[in-house]
């Protein structure tokens, strides 16, 4: 090699002039190829150093799986009509299901922010159209999922909000599945933060839900509407009044049912989490329950009980309902007339028992309260029934029970006269000198009567455990009870099969003919100045109670006979056939007193002022 033979002499060359000191070996010549082999190793050197990053480069622009997907299917979106896009719709739909990332720009970076693009704006022009609307929703829904403040900017900015609100109006025949699935997706929008909760606000969000509201009909709908209002009104100071007087407008008395109960267990949702952050939403509230309380709809009763319970355990506005509970109370019907009727339904309860086999266990006893409890629900179903079909062994159980006429109407009467009584225990309990004042009213004379009334369950077992509550509250309902129940087993009941299960027909019968007659005796000691506090008397014998008798006979009469009462005449036992009560002159009595023409009977007394009997009847019987 050239190159090391002249390494070699010229290190002979420098070793001989270091012994030496003067050069014994001539200079190597200079190769005439070593400018060319210097030239090659510099090009060596001047080689550009390796890419470290190269891998790290190449990586960043090589496409994910997901990307590169998603790519495709935006292609065939751009390119497709109505079938292909429903298509890319639901293989998204899939594909979302089946993956596991945790956020759309890992799973499909930023492929994820055109698609959405177009998904708005196919949206809006779709929304007329009422092209698969739900389709695109759950889309939605998909992106929001994972709460990027991207997706959510891309909503804001590419005015899909504004469509959205657009399918709450009636202005578009929107279904209300859609609806509900929008609500949704702007209840995940509002969701971040207080900024996207005032942009809705403005736009007009909480009308639009007030339409979706009074013109939904699926109570899924309506309830996700609650929800959102309850969103828009937590941490939106500027925008609580608006939702305030948007639920106050909801329980408006005119309005449908599902919208009043919407409003109600709006603000109970609203109570429960923001507590009594607003002073003064129980003296507007608690008149509107009031009067809710009143709806023919049960569950709007339920629910205005419901919200007043709770107006009272978070604001004790409990002044404000104490003259509810005087005029629930004297509103309580405990004349001859419903005594009659309750006296009437407990025959034929007592016949029906007797109809059937023997004496019945706890399970026995259930059945047949649920037998009447159905019976007096399904009323004219039932009844109707029983009239076309006879009645047959596999439903006897139902029909051997009293029907009323009205049926379910009686059921939802008995079921709002119990939530009033409930609301009126409940305020008892709460203020001592309020229980007193309904005591003496008549509230423990009220609850007996509902819980002796056989024909209804419903009213039986919330008058027991009501009247439980007033027994430990006041010495003095505690005394009635005793006076009136007198059966130890009776007074110790706590359930409603435990009372019926405590004695016969008879107990029952005579506990009512106390009561009665305790009532009149107790309203005339309440009306002295000082009551005695001695065991209250019972009157025997009064003449109400003959009138009731005689009203009781006068319809098994004309059950069994079919004999009709003369109206304005009184039944005498020695009226016979085709004689007739003659009327009194108006100058003296017709009947001779004494004489040849006398007839020496006694009548029936009756009570004064009755109704069945007419003025000149009474004044002869006396």
């Amino acid at each position: 090699d050239p190159v090391r033979e002249y390494d070699r002499r010229l290190e002979e060359y420098v070793k001989s002039i270091t012994v030496d000191g003067s050069p014994g070996i001539a200079p190597p010549p200079i190769h005439a190829e070593l400018s060319a082999e210097t030239l090659r190793n510099s090009r060596q050197l001047l080689r550009p150093l390796p890419n470290l990053f190269k891998s790290t480069f190449e990586q960043a622009q090589r496409q994910s799986p997901g990307e590169t997907w998603l790519q495709k299917r935006i292609a065939v979106f751009d390119e497709g009509g109505r079938r292909k896009r429903k298509q890319v719709l639901e293989e998204f739909l899939e594909y979302m299901r089946q993956s596991s990332a945790s956020s759309m720009e890992e799973l499909f970076s930023n492929q994820a922010h055109l698609f959405l693009v177009r998904l708005t704006s196919w949206f809006s022009c779709t929304l007329p159209l009422l092209y698969e609307l739900p389709l695109q929703l759950k889309v939605f829904l998909a992106f929001l999922e994972f709460r990027e403040q991207s997706v959510i900017r891309a909503f804001f900015e590419s005015g899909a909000v504004v469509t959205l609100m657009n399918a709450l109006s009636t202005d578009f025949d929107v279904p209300d599945d859609v609806r509900c699935l929008a609500i949704l997706v702007l209840h995940r929008l509002v969701q971040n933060g207080r900024v996207h909760k005032e942009v809705l606000c403005s736009k007009g969000l909480i009308s639009s839900i007030m339409e979706c509201v009074l013109d939904g009909l699926k109570w899924e709908t309506l309830k996700c509407s609650g929800r959102l209002l309850c969103e828009l009104f937590r941490s939106n100071p500027r925008y609580q009044d608006q939702v305030v007087e948007a639920l106050y407008e909801l329980m408006a008395p005119h309005r449908k049912p599902l919208a009043q109960r919407v409003a109600m267990q709006t603000v109970l949702s609203l109570l429960s989490s923001e507590g009594t952050g607003r002073r003064d939403w129980h003296l507007q509230l608690v008149p509107k329950a009031l009067v809710l309380l009143q709806s023919p709809d049960l569950r709007v009763s339920a629910d205005a009980y419901c919200l007043l319970s709770r107006l009272l355990r978070s604001f004790s506005c409990d002044a404000l309902l104490f003259d509810f509970a005087r005029d629930e109370l004297s509103r309580q019907n405990r004349d001859l007339d419903a005594w009659i009727r309750v006296e009437m339904d407990a025959a034929h309860h007592a016949d029906a028992v007797a109809e059937g086999a023997g004496t019945l266990d706890g399970e026995g006893l259930r059945r047949r309260l649920a037998n009447r409890l159905q019976a007096q629900v399904v009323g004219d179903v039932v009844a109707e029934a029983q009239k076309n079909a006879g009645t047959t062994q596999k439903n006897a159980g139902v029909l051997n029970q009293p029907l009323s006429k009205t049926g379910g109407e009686d059921y939802r009467v008995d079921a709002g006269q119990v939530l009033k009584l409930s609301l009126v225990v409940f305020l008892a309990k709460r203020n001592p000198d309020l229980c007193d004042e309904l005591v003496d009213a008549g509230l423990t004379e009220t609850l007996l009567m509902n819980l002796l009334d056989v024909a209804h369950p419903m009213k039986q077992s919330s008058a027991l455990s009501e009247l439980h509550q007033v027994r430990l509250l006041s010495s003095k309902a505690q005394r009635i009870a005793e006076t009136v129940l007198v059966k130890k087993d009776y007074l110790r009941a706590v359930t409603l099969e435990l009372f019926m299960a405590a004695g016969t027909a008879d107990d029952l019968a005579r506990a009512r003919f106390r009561l009665r007659n305790l009532t009149g005796k107790h309203q005339e000691k309440s009306s002295s100045s000082s009551p005695r506090k001695t065991r209250p008397q019972v009157t025997m014998h009064s003449a109400d109670e003959h009138a009731l008798q005689q009203r009781l006979i006068e319809h098994n009469i004309k059950e069994t006979l079919g004999i009709q009462p003369q109206a304005g005449e009184g039944a005498f036992l020695t009226q016979g056939p085709g004689e007739e009560a003659v009327e009194a002159d108006e100058d003296g009595e017709s009947v001779p007193r004494s004489g040849g023409g006398t007839y020496s009977v006694k009548r029936v007394p009756v009570a004064p002022g009755s109704r069945e009997h007419s003025a000149p009847t009474d004044q002869r019987a006396q």
